[in-house]
């Protein structure tokens, strides 16, 4: 609703009021008359009902049948900028979009079908604000429609809000996937560090031990050096293993799929005896390193859950490209859930963690998304898909509408 300071604009106050009488205030003028010869209790109804009218700050319009204009009040001539008697007498439509019928969408298309109230949030480029039209129908007692009250609600500062507010929730979830980007590379630099200094030295030091156990007429030599070996040892396959965990090297050296299924068979086949296959259908797909990152660790998350909790004996996972999307589906024979539970299970859970919540929301903000599709005892398919490279928020949405 304009604001009633602006310069140019009337106050309510300032409105003419050029109203018909209502056909109720009329009946009880001539009854009033009959009884009386008066019409203070005419007035005094139609005063209060005036002021009422006038005090709703949405604008509101009493339609006939035919959707002329009956009534409107105060709040009326100050959305549209006319005074009450260019706007009480016309058309509906002519007034509103210069037509003589109302186009798609309106609420006035709908009513006189159904007789029940219709509501449409409606964009006003001419005006340059969104409102709420609402339209009420008025019956008679045999349920003939006999007019209706048609209502416009000013929406813009909630659209702005909202705008907003999603514009700032598109900013977090943007640092939020470059600060992820970042913890990567650390994590790669820190992995990397890991094997070319501690786990060379590590092997160097296994080497030369080797070499002086092995060199002749040393006879004092402690027996003991053979179990020294065996701790390098130890601690070379924790390195290697810390630096597989920290941050996969495959990923960086092997292609897409078999960096996938190198991890599967290590994290989940070897140690957890859960069957993994990886398909590949079409030709192999190179997604962006972000992209990649972002995919490898919701694959680890829905693998390292299917053996938490899907108390599976299989796992197979299904690449191929889709247009400029990669689409990946990881299938287990596991207990499964009802499918009413797919909603809840991409929710934060109960203790504060993310899991498929994190995935989705990282996904969503990629331009991708997350599926999924369980029943009781038949297992569980999560369909991940997201975009060979990255995109702006604002254009996925603008491309999915």
């Amino acid at each position: 609703m304009p604001d009633k300071e602006t310069p140019g604009r009337r106050s309510i106050d300032q409105v003419e009021r050029p109203r018909a009488r209502p056909a109720k205030l009329e009946r009880i003028s001539r009854d009033t008359a009959r009884r009386s010869g008066g019409d203070e209790e005419l007035d005094k109804a139609w005063s209060e009902w005036e002021t009422t009218f006038d005090a709703i700050q949405d604008s509101i319009m009493l339609l006939d049948c035919e959707f002329n204009i009956v009534q409107a009040n105060a709040a009326t001539s100050l959305f549209f900028d006319k005074p009450l008697d260019e706007i009480v007498g016309k058309s509906y439509c002519k007034l509103v979009y210069g037509a003589d019928e109302p186009p798609e969408g309106c609420p006035l298309t709908k009513i006189k079908s159904t007789k029940k109230r219709q509501e449409a949030e409606l964009s006003m480029a001419e005006k340059e604000i969104w409102a709420v039209v609402s339209v009420d129908p008025i019956l008679d007692e045999q349920h003939n429609m006999t007019g209706a009250v048609h209502t416009i609600r000013d929406i813009t500062e909630r659209k702005k809000a909202e705008r907003d507010l999603l514009s700032k929730q598109d900013e977090l979830k943007s640092l939020t996937s470059e600060l992820s980007l970042a913890e990567e590379r650390e994590r790669r630099r820190i992995a990397a560090g890991i094997h070319d200094d501690i786990g060379q030295k590590l092997a160097l030091a296994k080497l030369e031990l080797q070499m002086f156990m092995s060199s002749p007429g040393d006879s004092k030599m402690p027996a003991s050096l053979e179990s020294v070996c065996a701790t390098i040892d130890n601690a070379i396959n924790d390195c290697h293993s810390l630096t597989f965990e920290l941050s996969n090297p495959a990923l960086y050296e092997l292609s897409f799929e078999a960096a996938i299924e190198q991890w599967l068979y290590e994290q989940i086949q070897k140690k957890h005896g859960i069957e993994c296959e990886v398909a590949v259908n079409g030709d192999p797909v190179q997604p962006a390193e972000d992209i990649k990152v972002t995919l490898f660790r919701a694959i680890r998350e829905v693998a390292v859950n299917v053996v938490k909790h899907a108390k599976a004996t299989a796992l197979r996972v299904s690449i191929e490209r889709v247009g400029d999307n990669v689409r990946v589906s990881l299938a287990d024979n596991g207990a499964g859930f009802a499918p009413e539970a797919a909603g809840a299970a991409l929710s934060m859970d109960k203790t504060g963690g993310f899991g498929l919540f994190n995935i989705k929301e990282r996904l969503e903000h990629l331009g991708g998304n997350v599926k999924i599709e369980s029943s009781p005892r038949r297992g569980t398919t999560i369909t991940l898909t997201a975009p060979l490279e990255q995109q702006d928020n604002k254009q996925a949405k603008e491309a999915e509408q």
